[in-house]
């Protein structure tokens, strides 16, 4: 994939809501001439305090980014896409299915461990994923994020 328009968030060290669009049409393209089955999961993770500061939020975000980045598979394609919002896309190495149950619960078993500030202070985060199956819930990427987002628990 071309790297010349991949921008990274500064916080996060993930890629940004245009670079993902963009790396996802690559990588449904090959999923499609190749019939690789593939997922795409939109999740929002929000610290269950909402009343936060900017800096704690930078913290959160920087700590999610890294938590992220550190359970991918090289294949896999994580995106920051604004707000408290979150994405991937992989292809399948497994039964379809499987493959993106056993992700999902990846994430939520990863954050349901509070985020540690330091030794005194931990921020407890919330999770909601939703999941879209390429080809099964659609075949471009504006089809699977709507229905990634509309199934989003």
């Amino acid at each position: 994939m071309s790297q010349k328009n991949t921008n990274i968030c500064s916080i996060t060290g993930l890629i940004d809501r245009s670079t993902f669009i963009e790396q996802s049409k690559q990588l449904l393209e090959f999923s499609n001439r190749t019939k690789a089955k593939a997922s795409l999961l939109f999740f929002s993770i929000k610290p269950q305090d909402s009343r936060l500061e900017q800096q704690l939020l930078d913290l959160v975000l920087k700590n999610i980014g890294s938590r992220l980045l550190t359970i991918a598979r090289k294949s896999d394609i994580y995106a920051y896409l604004g707000d408290m919002s979150f994405a991937n896309l992989s292809i399948a190495t497994s039964e379809q299915h499987e493959h993106a149950l056993a992700l999902v619960e990846k994430l939520k078993h990863e954050f349901s461990q509070p985020l540690q500030i330091n030794d005194d202070a931990a921020i407890p985060l919330s999770i909601q994923i939703g999941v879209a199956q390429f080809p099964d819930d659609g075949t471009h990427y504006e089809a699977l994020i709507s229905k990634a987002k509309a199934t989003a628990l």
